[in-house]
């Protein structure tokens, strides 16, 4: 397996945006009961290990914007979906125009 367990929260240092931050998170794939797939957020070590015995293909990355309204989350908007984790740190970096520093893969 290529991707990684890789989740983090970049700040947008953009004053005019109504995003406060994106958000980087892994999801993987899954078979439903009825034929169609489901789509699940890898929180953890623990359930990326766990469940890679039933995901449908290689985990991938999601990228979305968050607004906060008084320290509390009053939106999220969906930014987009990528297959490496190099390609959405691009796309973060051509959003905020720095590099950002994902500690967490």
């Amino acid at each position: 397996m290529a991707n990684t367990l890789c989740n983090g929260i970049v700040k947008n240092n953009n004053p005019k945006s109504p995003i406060q931050y994106f958000e980087l998170v892994t999801v993987r794939e899954y078979n439903d009961y009825e034929g169609g797939t489901i789509l699940e957020t890898v929180k953890n070590a623990e359930q990326f290990l766990t469940d890679d015995w039933g995901a449908v293909d290689e985990p991938f990355y999601r990228i979305y914007g968050t607004r906060y309204i008084d320290d509390v989350c009053t939106k999220t908007i969906f930014l987009g979906d990528f297959f490496t984790i190099e390609s959405a740190k691009e796309f973060l970096y051509n959003l905020t125009g720095e590099i950002p520093q994902i500690i967490s893969c």
